[in-house]
């Protein structure tokens, strides 16, 4: 389905609407599983399926703002799912992205399938820049919010291919996390949702520290720890 938000001619931003539990069995059974260790490094309450403020007002006020980013759905408009990936939709997807090389097309139908799974398997909300998709499990204002800072992101990369490579690379993979973080804080002030700037600061603070954690050899929980204090006290992507 399509938005249309007053003000707003056309949102050309496709939403899928949330799928019962039971056509997700996996990533509502197995999948729930990580949740706790999800919610305690974001510091958020609805990898646990409880949000603050419901997800239509919320979904509705971000991409309101995201479309205001014209490049965002340049040649092909940005799809968000909520509760889970359509394979087919995304192969099909990633073969008419205009934006992408028949190598890149290439790499995301051979990565698809375990990038899929994983994602099934963590409930973990993500970016596909093969198939321009926001894939969202926690519905989270933040990390929705965060996810649309990833497109934006890589809508104004010249080569997303090449772009999404650079992410095997440590540093940049952090810097990619950042960019999408500190866009995030632009979209919520853009939705005129304030009182979410400072707890968004530090649920990406303790996601940001999770793969800082990771990489440093610390582990995911305890750099998500340093990262929410971090992002409470000194909200760094502002």
């Amino acid at each position: 389905m399509s938005y249309q938000i007053p003000g707003i001619t056309k949102v050309s931003i496709d939403v899928e609407e949330k799928e019962p539990w039971y056509k997700r069995p996996v990533s509502s059974t197995i999948g729930r599983a990580s949740s706790p260790l999800t919610a305690l490094a974001l510091g958020s309450q609805a990898p646990l399926g409880r949000t603050a403020s419901g997800k239509e007002d919320f979904v509705k006020k971000l991409l309101a703002a995201a479309q205001q980013d014209k490049d965002i759905d340049k040649q092909i408009p940005l799809k968000v799912n909520f509760g889970g990936v359509h394979p087919l939709e995304t192969l099909t997807r990633t073969w008419k992205n205009p934006r992408t090389s028949i190598l890149t097309k290439l790499l995301g139908t051979a990565t698809q399938p375990i990038n899929q799974a994983l994602a099934t398997l963590s409930r973990g909300d993500h970016y596909n820049p093969f198939s321009h998709e926001v894939t969202s499990y926690t519905a989270d204002p933040a990390v929705v919010a965060h996810e649309l800072g990833h497109a934006q992101d890589f809508s104004k990369a010249e080569n997303p291919g090449i772009y999404t490579l650079t992410r095997m690379l440590p540093l940049s993979a952090l810097s990619q996390e950042y960019t999408a973080s500190k866009n995030a804080i632009k979209l919520l002030r853009k939705a005129r949702m304030a009182k979410e700037i400072s707890r968004a600061n530090r649920v990406l603070g303790g996601g940001l520290g999770s793969y800082a954690g990771s990489m440093a050899g610390v582990g995911p929980i305890p750099g998500a720890l340093v990262g929410q204090a971090v992002g409470a006290g000194a909200e760094p992507f502002n």
